[in-house]
């Protein structure tokens, strides 16, 4: 079943079981209040009767004349004695008098269906003439009642059905209302799926309900779904081409060894040193590029405090060694400056960090530690060539590089920065750039504590 269905089914059923339950109470009520009344004023016309039986009593007067002054328009008085036998009957009413009736020891009165009518009854002991103790019951059909009750039914009947009937309609528009919404974005999907383009809802009005802003989520995701799309083709574009290169390398050399290498021995030995270079460059590409895929899902991180003082001066010792080139560690405080994160990423970002410096100034590279406020810290400053202003933002884009100086002659591929970014976030920790042209760059990142 279509939720436009099911919306109006629901909608009209629910309305129907509260317009039954409303209007069953509104008759419960009504019709309790007219019988009690009834009840409560032949109660009152059997006490008089009781009353002026006793003084009629004392003044000799008959009682079956003194009965039909008391007796109502459309009813009956009876008196019945304690065996339960009809003493005295007063009714211009023959059918009446076929009424059923039992002796009452106490004072009552109930309402009484007979051939389909109702009929009010009040009973009352009073003690007759020859002083036995009688049940005096009166009866009338209360017609008005009857009649009010009967009407009554109608009206809430006929309103009944005009509400559901209105109802019907008015769930039929406001369910066109929440569903168009919806049929617009399954509309739009599709249209996406067939025309492989990112698609917007149309947003009208002004309400900003659930529906507006289930629009406007579903706009925004389909904005972000393009942008990630963008950046894929622009990275599987970027990576084809940084392949493309040392491929053609490699062929070139391998084609060269082909034809001359068994007579020229310096074309061998430039050729595998070629060969050898690009394959190591290739090597490294498809590495970083394996990070950046895995980064790509959350990273598992063995989270534990981290002495960063200790592993920069260590990480420090280790690349300076290995780069031939002056690598400063300056720590800003004597105590442990501990953070929490996985020690091996966070070395792996840093390599990144100082790997970058170290290509890019001929000066030595600082790495600096301490407090910022609350949060540790770790900077790496370089006296390099500097980034634009207006490159800053687009530096940790993967393939990006600002300027001829910063190309693949340099060793790099423009993934370091993409991969140190990606780590950075999976901890938590603001990766900061501040640089100028000719003066250097200053990377700095700020983790929680």
């Amino acid at each position: 079943m279509r939720l436009k269905n099911k919306i109006q089914l629901y909608t009209s059923l629910s309305l129907f079981l509260m317009v039954l339950l409303f209007h069953t109470a509104i008759y419960f009520i009504f019709s309790m209040t007219l019988t009690q009344k009834d009840m409560s004023r032949l109660s009152e016309v059997a006490e008089n009767i009781a009353i002026a039986l006793k003084k009629s009593e004392e003044e000799g007067l008959p009682s079956s004349e003194l009965l039909k002054a008391y007796l109502p328009q459309n009813g009956m008085i009876r008196v019945v004695t304690e065996t339960g036998e009809s003493k005295l009957t007063v009714t211009k009413e023959s059918t009446f008098s076929s009424l059923p009736f039992t002796y009452e020891s106490g004072q009552t009165a109930e309402i009484k269906e007979y051939n389909k009518h109702m009929i009010a009854f009040a009973a009352i002991p009073v003690i007759w003439t020859n002083g036995e103790i009688m049940s005096l019951q009166v009866y009338e059909e209360i017609e008005n009642t009857e009649e009010n009750l009967a009407l009554l039914k109608m009206i809430l009947i006929a309103t009944g059905v005009l509400f559901i009937v209105l109802s019907y309609f008015a769930g039929h528009v406001l369910t066109k209302q929440i569903v168009r919404p919806i049929s617009r974005m399954t509309n739009t999907m599709k249209a996406s799926m067939k025309e492989k383009a990112f698609k917007r809802i149309e947003l009208t009005g002004d309400s900003k309900d659930e529906l507006y802003q289930m629009g406007q989520t579903f706009n925004e995701m389909s904005e972000i779904l393009e942008k990630h799309y963008e950046k894929e083709q622009q990275f599987l574009h970027d990576a084809s081409h940084e392949l493309k290169t040392p491929i053609t390398v490699i062929m070139s050399y391998s084609n060269l060894l082909k034809r001359w290498g068994q007579t020229r021995p310096e074309v061998v030995e430039e050729s595998s040193q070629a060969i050898h270079d690009e394959a190591k460059k290739m090597k490294r590409l498809t590495d970083q590029l394996l990070t950046l895929a895995k980064n790509g899902q959350p990273l598992y991180l063995d989270m534990k405090p981290v002495d960063l003082g200790h592993l920069c001066k260590q990480l420090c010792h280790t690349l300076e060694v290995a780069t031939n080139r002056t690598i400063q560690s300056h720590v800003q405080t004597d105590q442990p400056l501990i953070a929490e994160g996985d020690e091996e990423k966070i070395k792996q970002l840093l390599t990144i960090l100082i790997d970058n410096a170290v290509k890019y100034s001929r000066e030595p590279v600082d790495v600096t530690c301490g407090w910022a406020g609350d949060k540790p810290f770790i900077s790496v400053i370089d006296q390099g060539i500097g980034i634009k202003e207006e490159d800053l933002p687009k530096i940790f884009d993967r393939f990006f590089r600002v300027d001829e100086a910063r190309n693949s002659e340099t060793g790099g591929t423009g993934l370091g920065l993409s991969i140190a970014k990606q780590i950075a976030e999976e901890h938590e920790a603001e990766l900061k750039v501040d640089s100028r042209i000719g003066e250097g760059t200053a990377m700095t990142i700020l983790f929680q504590k």
